[in-house]
């Protein structure tokens, strides 16, 4: 049986929520700010019936112009539907798609486990460098970790000076500091830097938090909501300098007390390889009362341009 491969109009996106994971599925939302610059491709039966999901992601630069590159995010074909190439068709097709709108490069990444195998088939048929570790993602329970007797979860004193404050409350003044001083002498990693961090979406404003010691921003911890109940730690920093002291823990805990607070029961994250300190604390601290901690696993796929015959 053939099947029609289509783009998915905005208006119908929403329907195809349950092909896709939770942490994707607010993209579907023609209202998401981020939803003109989704992919979203759908594999239909003779019926039109929707049997498969394809969903990417356009970057965009910080002033807004498209970049020559695309996230794939999920690919998804129903269980009794599966092992007929639809799959395959579907990353062929988004493939093609970005190919002919001058997108040169593909970027993937996932949790290693069995449920994955098969992706990872369609991938090495579609032409995707082999895969590599790159994150450790994981998930908690919020109450879980702030009340396990053996948590690692802790207030930590301020030091003089210092105070959380709601990340919308950073000042103008504050902010144009950050760029100066990232600019003068970089201490931020670019993912992590938090103006970045807000082009993601909305943040999530009850537990978006700044560590603020004499005035100045010295660390945050920025999530954004998922779904309800469930959070996810987008980005949280704190200046190396006062990493070995205690810093990242204390703001940990304060932003998964007004998350709790908030009514968010669990939390997710990712972390790449080249945060080490984080790394660190993760297999030192956090994994032992995580419900999971998990390799993610990432590739990439370069694509050609394509070609047009000039005219004889």
């Amino acid at each position: 049986m053939s099947h029609l491969i289509r783009t998915v109009p905005p208006g119908e996106r929403q329907a195809l929520a349950g092909m896709t994971f939770p942490s994707y599925q607010h993209l579907l939302d023609p209202a998401n700010p981020l939803s003109p610059r989704l992919i979203c491709l759908s594999a239909n039966d003779a019926t039109g019936q929707p049997v498969g999901l394809l969903m990417a992601h356009r970057e965009s630069s910080q002033d807004g112009r498209p970049e020559e590159e695309v996230t794939f995010l999920s690919l998804f074909v129903l269980p009794a539907q599966r092992q007929r190439g639809i799959g395959t068709a579907l990353m062929e097709h988004g493939l093609a798609i970005c190919r002919a709108t001058g997108i040169r490069k593909v970027e993937a990444t996932w949790t290693d486990k069995p449920a994955s195998r098969p992706i990872e088939s369609i991938m090495a048929r579609t032409g995707w460098a082999p895969s590599v570790m790159r994150m450790l993602s994981g998930k908690l329970n919020l109450a879980d970790t702030l009340k396990h007797p053996d948590t690692w979860c802790i207030p930590v004193p301020l030091p003089k000076g210092g105070r959380y404050v709601p990340w919308h409350e950073v000042t103008r003044d504050q902010r144009a500091r950050l760029i100066i001083s990232q600019a003068e002498n970089p201490w931020i990693p670019d993912d992590l830097f938090p103006l970045r961090v807000e082009s993601l979406g909305p943040v999530e404003p009850h537990c978006s938090i700044a560590l603020e010691i004499n005035g100045e921003i010295v660390g945050w911890s920025i999530p954004h909501a998922l779904r309800p109940g469930l959070v996810r730690g987008t980005a949280s920093f704190v200046r190396i300098d006062l990493q070995r002291r205690g810093r990242m823990i204390g703001l940990m805990h304060e932003s998964f007390t007004r998350a709790l607070q908030a009514g968010f029961t669990t939390g997710v994250w990712t972390t790449p390889l080249h945060h080490a300190h984080m790394i660190a604390l993760i297999h030192r601290r956090i994994a032992p009362l995580a419900e999971y901690v998990r390799e993610t696993r990432g590739s990439c796929c370069l694509l050609e341009p394509v070609r047009t015959e000039s005219a004889q």
